[in-house]
């Protein structure tokens, strides 16, 4: 994870999180667990040597019902050579201030302070990806479906999703909507508009 002006507290600002969240809820383990390595994926992006520049891009499936569908960010290899050259495309990592409510509710944080804090350290965050860039066609690539497991999100584990495709391979991060992710939206018909769609918000359930 990026800054586009670079921001040293990352680690001081993770630490502070986990801290917090053993505090308040030292018996919930897989919680404090999932949210650390988010929290750790955003501080530390590595550079590794990578075969292909990632592009990135958003998909919504709909269903019968709120919680019915899929929703997804896929990573894959871009036909982009220098990442450096399309930074206005890169993708941010906190998608939504509603997201950043409910990190602050998971880590057991006071919502006024905790709300600051995460703002503060990952707000202005990128993912040196391209968004929406035009899938490489060397070659097909295989699929591999990421699972984010416990109170996290399609974007927490972007530094491994990311590494993963520039090797070769599209990565379907999967954002839950059974209560497991820390929060998450469908979109539906506004009421007396002309067709309009607006986000029905899915909170995490406190697991």
């Amino acid at each position: 994870m990026l800054h586009k002006k670079e921001k040293p507290h990352l680690l001081i600002a993770y630490k502070l999180c986990c801290i917090c969240r053993f505090k308040n809820a030292p018996g919930n383990f897989i919680n404090s667990f999932a949210l650390s390595a988010c929290l750790l994926s955003a501080c530390q992006f590595v550079f590794s040597k990578r075969k292909y520049v990632v592009g990135c891009t958003n998909l919504m499936t709909g269903g019968p019902s709120k919680g019915d569908g899929c929703f997804l960010r896929v990573y894959y290899p871009s036909q982009i050579k220098d990442v450096y050259e399309h930074s206005s495309r890169w993708a941010s990592w906190l998608l939504h201030p509603k997201y950043v409510e409910d990190y602050t509710i998971v880590l057991g944080m006071i919502p006024f302070f905790g709300k600051k804090l995460i703002s503060w350290a990952f707000g202005n965050s990128y993912i040196p990806i391209a968004l929406d860039a035009e899938l490489c066609n060397e070659q097909r690539f295989p699929v591999i479906v990421f699972s984010h497991g416990l109170t996290a999100c399609r974007t927490a584990y972007s530094t491994f999703c990311s590494d993963i495709s520039s090797h070769g391979f599209i990565v379907a991060a999967i954002e839950h909507r059974d209560g497991s992710a820390c929060m998450t939206y469908s979109l539906e018909t506004e009421q007396n508009s002309k067709g309009g769609l607006v986000e029905s918000w899915i909170p995490g359930n406190d697991l």
